[in-house]
């Protein structure tokens, strides 16, 4: 094991330090990080502030994170030395202040606070497709993904997914085959992989993409953290893909995610000759994107030309009956 040098030590003052104590130390998640500072001024200021001025921040902390984050300021150095660990394991800590925070983060209305990246972003990443879908797909499901990312990666469009089993899988594999570049959104922290057996795919995306998350470093995966990482990959793409989706599934969260974002959402019409998909077809029905299997450049070309200009409307969701929007959008089973 490696002697951790004093000198290298991120210093209590950094602003990675404060924002790790907040969200690792306290557990406060994106939005209640926004209200925080921007009641306070900073995270640094935040860890300064007493009992009575975090609750007017914020009424909905409860006395225990209250105590929680009273107590932080003593201990900044362990913050700290977990920082400077994860670096020293090739991983950055990036908070919204930092130069290589992803840019697509910051169009969130509560984005990440605070993210650990392991690998890079390339400049290209602004030309990026999330392609997501189901976690049990049919063979022809994941020959179609195979041809779709390949195409993507031979137009030098990077592509960003879940790491999850299934079409997610299937999307970075295909990208890294390519030569392409790829990216996995983790619903568990960067040191928890998730699932296990994606372990050694995560290593490979590291070595010419990058693996990020949200969460404290050692967080372990759950269904509402599987849920909420969706609309990261919303944001990283220019427009969202979904292969294949049941009636209840995660690529559906991702959709309405991308699709709040003001991003386009496209989807295939029917597999390969047998009818779509129940999640699909109401995404057609609610404006997605038709795409096409003999035409994968027509994808290329509606990456380039929303990435340039994000001027390219689907239909709102918002504006169909409720009982719709719930079915769409029902919290998925994913585990």
């Amino acid at each position: 094991m490696k002697r951790l040098h004093t000198e290298s030590l991120p210093q209590p003052g950094d602003h990675r330090v404060h924002s790790a104590a907040l969200c690792w130390g306290a557990g406060v998640g994106p939005a209640g990080f926004r209200k925080l500072v921007a009641c306070c001024g900073s995270a640094g200021a935040v860890l300064d502030a007493d009992a009575s001025d975090l609750q007017h921040a914020d009424p909905r902390l409860s006395r225990e994170q209250i105590e929680l984050i009273t107590g932080l300021a003593g201990r900044l150095d362990e913050f700290a030395r977990r920082i400077s660990l994860l670096e020293q394991s090739g991983v950055q800590v990036l908070t919204v202040d930092d130069a290589g925070y992803p840019g697509g983060f910051r169009a969130l209305r509560n984005p990440p606070p605070i993210v650990c990246l392991r690998g890079g972003l390339a400049p290209q990443d602004r030309h990026t497709v999330a392609v997501v879908g189901t976690r049990r797909p049919a063979h022809s499901e994941i020959v179609r993904t195979e041809r779709m990312v390949r195409a993507l990666a031979r137009a030098g469009i990077a592509v960003v997914s879940g790491l999850a089993i299934g079409i997610d899988g299937a999307a970075h594999r295909a990208a890294l085959s390519a030569g392409g570049h790829t990216i996995a959104v983790l619903g568990s922290g960067i040191q928890q992989i998730y699932p296990s057996q994606h372990v050694e795919l995560a290593s490979t995306v590291a070595q010419t993409g990058g693996v990020l998350s949200e969460l404290a470093p050692d967080c372990r995966v759950s269904v509402a953290a599987l849920i909420t990482r969706n609309r990261l990959i919303a944001a990283l793409g220019a427009l969202t893909v979904v292969v294949a989706s049941d009636q209840r599934g995660g690529s559906l969260v991702t959709a309405r995610e991308a699709h709040r974002l003001g991003k386009p959402v496209a989807t295939f019409a029917d597999e390969l000759g047998y009818p779509a998909r129940a999640g699909n077809h109401m995404l057609l029905q609610h404006g997605a994107v038709a795409m096409d299997d003999d035409n994968p450049d027509e994808l290329c070309q509606l990456v380039h030309h929303t990435a340039a200009s994000q001027s390219l409307q689907v239909r709102s969701i918002e504006t169909q009956p409720d009982h719709l929007q719930m079915t769409l959008f029902a919290p998925p089973h994913i585990l």
